[in-house]
């Protein structure tokens, strides 16, 4: 691999640009803040280290700071205002001089928010969009599932019908929860299953996820779920919901909506976290969008819908703060060009690390997971922001001794290379997800980040180095100082 020789200064005109957008907003703008920031990126760009793990080091420490500042200046606007405000006092006023009237703040309205995905909404002609902001993801996925079940009124007799192919873990849980006399969900191990249900007119909602978030990282066959929809005619489900939060920038609502035309569904749902890719991943706010999708000749049109979710939603106070709405007022949040390159970025290191990896068999990795590695990588959404490695000596322990090694080499090499959970950031990470301690197994995820500096080429060649190892005996002893991270106690 040969390291781009550009790649830290083109990172600092990012956040140059980045910032930019943010000093251009109108309120509370922290002149000095920013004046410092600037001339800080000026001194690593112009210095001989730009190009190096040290340079990099620095624009990562400036990508926080940026973040710090503007977070700073939304609580600035936001800090003086009651939960509650009194009503005959001044109305709150946002970083980008819009003011936000509300009485308690769980019934502030996101309409700025809803307006930018609107905005950006490339649907076919038929369909009518409307957009739902919530203050997580699956706070979004909740409202959802929960008002259409009030809205559809099922009863022990004719329960409602969902079937599921997905694997967050939270979306499990979340269906469980909601199980009752009148709601009869199903998971379904196979996309041959889920269509074959489909196909029998066995289901009234239809929930999944373009690349299912399990150890197989599996692509969705939208062409098959669509014909499975087709052959069940005006008897199939009424109802098609896509959690796209691991692939949203690869994602395509028009070919979705387009691939079902010949036997449409009622209402398509398009459900995401916005926190992972659309912030340029910066994480300045929680946030979940609801995309709801209707043909004009519909009964429930989509903002008919959308109107019942947010009254549902002021109930709840599943919406987003005051301070929320103020940091997501970052220009760049919901940008569809900034966040399709960032994800772009992001997918690409990660298949990059995926094919690397994939070269080494019968070391201390028995597979390495990806979309970009199977039989569907030409599909515009088989993406994934991270990389699954199956340790051939899967064990909590074998685990603990990786992360150990991983964490003392990327401190010794300087890497910018963190142990933490979620991806989509800038910088790299990895972690082991342990989905239940009773199996005494885990999943070792890489989140490769947007960042193509030297640490990419140099994290991508450590997991190399490391997945040659013969197995676990040998990477024991070639680091017999280095304590295993316990595993034991995460319940």
């Amino acid at each position: 691999m040969v390291e781009n020789p550009s790649a830290c200064r083109a990172e600092g005109e990012r956040l140059l640009a980045l910032a930019g957008q943010l000093e251009a907003l109108p309120e509370g703008r922290d002149e000095t803040a920013w004046k410092a920031w600037r001339g800080a990126v000026a001194e690593v760009l112009e210095g001989a280290r730009c190009e190096s793990v040290d340079g990099e080091r620095l624009l990562d420490e400036l990508a926080a700071r940026l973040r710090e500042i503007w977070l700073t200046q939304a609580h600035r606007s936001t800090a003086r205002h009651f939960r509650s405000p009194p009503l005959t006092a001044d109305l709150p006023r946002l970083p980008s001089g819009r003011t936000v009237a509300h009485s308690y703040e769980r019934n502030i309205p996101a309409t700025a928010l809803e307006r930018r995905c609107a905005a950006h909404a490339a649907v076919p002609q038929a369909w009518q969009p409307a957009f739902v902001a919530y203050g997580t993801g699956m706070a979004a996925l909740a409202g959802v599932l929960q008002t259409y079940l009030n809205m559809s009124r099922p009863t022990p007799g004719v329960p409602l019908r969902l079937g599921q192919w997905g694997a967050y873990f939270e979306t499990g849980v979340l269906i469980e929860l909601l199980r009752g006399p009148g709601f009869a969900p199903r998971a379904f191990g196979s996309q041959g299953e889920l269509q074959g249900a489909v196909g029998a007119g066995e289901l009234d909602v239809v929930l999944v996820e373009p690349v299912r978030y399990d150890w197989e990282l599996e692509t969705l066959d939208l062409a098959g779920l669509a014909r499975a929809w087709g052959a069940a005619g005006p008897g199939g489900p009424r109802v098609l919901v896509v959690d796209t939060t691991l692939v949203s920038p690869a994602w395509s609502t028009g070919g979705l909506l387009n691939a079902l035309a010949a036997c449409p569904p009622d209402l398509v749902v398009e459900i995401r976290s916005g926190l992972k890719l659309d912030q340029q991943g910066l994480e300045l706010a929680n946030a979940g969008f609801v995309g709801l999708y209707t043909r004009h000749s519909a009964g429930a049109q989509a903002g008919d819908i959308a109107s019942v979710l947010r009254k549902m939603r002021t109930i709840t106070g599943t919406g987003l703060s005051l301070y929320e709405l103020a940091a997501l007022e970052a220009p760049f949040v919901l940008d569809p060009r900034t966040t399709r390159q960032h994800g772009q970025s992001v997918f690409l290191n990660n298949a990059l690390v995926a094919t690397v990896l994939s070269r080494h068999r019968g070391g201390l990795f028995r597979r390495i997971v990806h979309p970009s590695l199977g039989g569907d990588a030409h599909k515009p959404w088989a993406r994934a922001p991270f990389v699954v490695c199956h340790l051939a000596e899967d064990s909590l322990d074998s685990h603990g001794l990786l992360l150990a090694v991983v964490e003392h080499e990327a401190r010794l090499r300087g890497l910018t290379l963190s142990r933490g959970s979620s991806f989509g950031f800038r910088g790299h990470r990895f972690e082991t997800i342990v989905p239940r301690l009773s199996d005494r197994r885990g999943l070792f995820k890489i989140a490769m980040g947007a960042r193509n500096g030297p640490s990419r080429d140099r994290v991508v060649g450590l997991f190399a180095e490391l997945a040659g190892y013969r197995d676990i005996a040998a990477l024991r002893a070639a680091y017999p100082d280095v304590v295993p991270v316990d595993l034991n106690d995460l319940e």
